[in-house]
């Protein structure tokens, strides 16, 4: 990828898990559906940066997302 993501989802037949891999959380929820059976889902809560964060930074300067900090992630079996 040319751009890192803050949150990355994929959803596959693997287990279900939540990981920061190189600034970006990565969510494989699994699948919602296991035939005639419920599997799972995720739900994210991304809290935003607080005004001192943003006030502080320069407008020459990038500002990091740190999405890890600012993330809640729940993986709910259905």
């Amino acid at each position: 990828m040319q751009v890192t993501p803050d949150v990355l989802l994929v959803p596959s037949k693997l287990a279900p898990f939540v990981k920061d891999v190189c600034g970006s959380v990565v969510v494989n929820s699994n699948t919602l559906a296991k035939g005639s059976t419920g599997g799972s889902f995720a739900h994210l809560t991304v809290h935003p940066k607080t005004r001192e964060e943003l006030e502080n930074a320069s407008r020459d300067e990038k500002l990091e997302s740190k999405i890890k900090d600012r993330v809640r992630v729940q993986v709910i079996k259905i």
